[in-house]
């Protein structure tokens, strides 16, 4: 009897206070510590209460990084059975849960995030953490107290893996082997960024999945486990060299979502000192989340054997081509007057590395001009080998009269499916060339001078008149004047050579080059992102503002792209005595880039933050290395 009037009495206060609280949504910030050093990390909890969330928006974290990032719904929200039947459900608390590390000293404020319930937006409070600069030998030894996590966060091998296959292991030199790259996985991903790319010494390499924005994703078994596969990239390579050649591991990071469960707070243990309310029924809620783990990985490395191509009637004229070709040849005109144009077009057809075509042997005849040609690509790799056309264009110019001959257009390759070398042959062209029309002027003459003409032009009369150009008494020879004219052209020359040097110094030090148009090529990505900014397009915007990042210090500090990672560039920028408040903004503006990019479709607001905080930070950092 008194356990059911306990229970009436715990219904009767759910239906009390509910009313009331449906119409308090809260969102508060919290600070597992509102004072930290440099080497320790805090956890910063955003709790909803009275309501469901629609949207999350985060804040900044200027001045912090994220180092980690869990969601939890439940707690307090519980529904209530009596009797076999329901009586109330609570609304339940929601919490966004940052671990962040700072990046420099002093008070730092962090901004107040926002949460969408029933279509309007509710801001938190700020929060001031106070950063002091971390004594010799400390580490970070605080943990989180409000719950206990039953989930490790840990992301098993056999979980998430990544894996390099290519379609042959053994191949002719030039002959083309796709190697894709797949990541297999049981949990969720929220992202993946490639760390490293593989060198591929000793291949020529095109990129088969160029422009192709979503990743092909489909279901396989492997040992028994079913995973979802996505090819993230695919490669098609040209070995330029015989032996057994290797193909070095791609190596990425992956953030996975992970659910874990956690055991919360009694809400009642404090409010009434009753057996009743330490029922295991109150002990043992759970709530459940989703964390983000971020977890490194490598592909396996592919071991490729090249045999050479057979030496036995091997031609002189051997383009070093591999596949299979046609050629087609054809002339606009075969009759024409002396000083007209006429376009020879040469098209190659077939499959294999149609780049390496970039010369054809054509015999033209002594009087004909011709201009380097115009060569323009059609290729496709859609069905993941390499296949298309190129096209030769000469445009030609026969100066004088007669009956000329352009001799058969030859070409020799070697053919993958006959095993034999081939030579493509054009036939042999004929152009007759007439007389031109105007090649020579007729000259009239009349009684009066200012009546003479030259045919197709006018020639006006040429003044008589005396013209002084000195006044008497003055002499131009051995004048000032004339000494300064006469060392002008030697100046000049000199000048132009001294430019010139320079300028092909420049040119031949593509690192230098780099380094000099570092900052133009990145205020220029940095423009097209602020488009991509304008027009809202979040996914773009970010993707050309790591690009202006990244980019400029590849450019500046002429380090290639694949061999660049948040510790490179900040290792970088310490060796190049960029001072520390820099550094530190730098990377942060890269990991806000980062996250922002896979955060919730309303961050979108925070863009031109991040745009401001990049255009600042490149600016800064220049004046740096001045």
């Amino acid at each position: 009897m008194k356990r059911s009037l306990h229970i009436v009495f715990f219904i009767l206060i759910l239906l009390t206070v509910s009313p009331f609280c449906s119409f308090a949504q809260k969102l508060t910030a919290t600070a597992s510590s509102t004072t930290m050093a440099t080497n320790n990390s805090i956890q910063v909890t955003y709790s909803l209460s009275g309501g469901k969330s629609e949207s999350f928006q985060q804040p900044s974290f200027n001045g912090f990084s994220i180092i980690g990032f869990t969601t939890s719904t439940g707690g307090s929200g519980m529904t209530i059975y009596y009797n076999g039947k329901k009586v109330d459900a609570g609304g339940g608390n929601e919490s966004w849960m940052f671990t962040v590390v700072p990046a420099k000293t002093g008070k730092i404020t962090i901004d107040p995030a926002k949460v969408k319930v029933k279509g309007q937006w509710i801001s938190s409070n700020t929060l001031t953490i106070d950063v002091s600069k971390a004594a010799a030998g400390t580490t970070n030894t605080k943990q989180p107290t409000t719950q206990q996590t039953q989930a490790s966060g840990d992301v098993s091998s056999n979980d998430l893996f990544v894996k390099a296959y290519a379609d042959k292991s053994s191949v002719m030199l030039g002959e083309q082997i796709t190697v894709t790259y797949k990541i297999y996985t049981r949990i969720p991903i929220t992202q993946y960024a490639i760390q490293k790319l593989p060198s591929f010494t000793g291949f020529w390499s095109n990129d088969l999945m160029k422009g192709v924005e979503k990743a092909k994703q489909y279901n396989e078994t492997v040992n028994g486990q079913k995973y979802l596969v996505a090819e993230i990239r695919k490669v098609a390579l040209f070995p330029q060299k015989s032996g057994k050649l290797t193909v070095d591991p791609l190596e990425l990071d992956c953030v996975a979502e992970i659910q874990v469960k956690s055991k919360a707070a009694n809400p009642f243990s404090g409010f009434f000192n009753d057996p009743f309310f330490n029922d295991p029924f109150f002990q043992n809620q759970f709530s459940f989340g989703y964390q983000q783990v971020k977890k490194s990985l490598k592909s396996n490395g592919l071991s490729i054997n090249v045999t050479d191509l057979p030496s036995k009637d091997k031609p002189d004229d051997f383009s070093g081509f591999v596949g299979s070709l046609s050629m087609d040849s054809k002339l606009d005109r075969n009759i024409v007057k002396a000083n007209e144009p006429i376009n020879l077009t040469i098209t190659l057809s077939g499959k294999g590395n149609l780049s390496l075509l970039d010369k054809l042997n054509v015999e033209f005849p002594p009087d004909f001009e011709v201009y380097d040609p115009q060569i323009t690509e059609n290729i496709s790799t859609a069905t993941g080998e390499i296949s298309g056309s190129k096209t030769f264009n000469y445009l030609i110019l026969p100066r004088t009269p007669g009956d000329f001959k352009i001799k058969p257009i030859t070409l020799t390759y070697f053919d993958k499916n006959k095993k034999t070398y081939v030579t493509l042959t054009s036939g042999e062209i004929s152009v007759k060339v007439g007389k031109g029309d105007g090649s020579a002027a007729s000259i009239t003459s009349s009684a009066s001078k200012e009546d003479i003409k030259y045919i197709g032009s006018d020639i006006k009369f040429i003044n008589i008149k005396t013209t002084e150009v000195f006044p008497n008494g003055s002499y131009f020879f051995a004048s000032f004047a004339y000494f300064a004219l006469l060392l002008l052209p030697v100046v000049l020359f000199i000048a132009f050579i001294i430019l010139m040097r320079r300028r092909i110094k420049l040119h031949s030090n593509t690192a230098l080059l780099k380094h000099k148009r570092a900052t133009k090529i990145a205020l220029k990505r940095l423009k097209q992102a602020n488009i991509f900014m304008k027009a809202a397009d979040k996914n773009n915007f970010y993707i050309e503002l790591s690009r202006a990042l990244w980019g400029y210090i590849s450019d500046k500090f002429s380090i290639p792209l694949a061999n660049l990672s948040l510790d490179s560039a900040h290792d970088t920028l310490t060796d190049k005595h960029v001072s520390e408040a820099i550094r530190n903004k730098f990377i942060e503006i890269l990991n806000n880039c980062e996250f922002a990019r896979f955060a919730p479709a309303e961050a979108n607001v925070t863009m031109e933050s991040i745009y401001n905080d990049a255009v600042a930070i490149i600016s800064q950092t220049e004046q740096e290395l001045k």
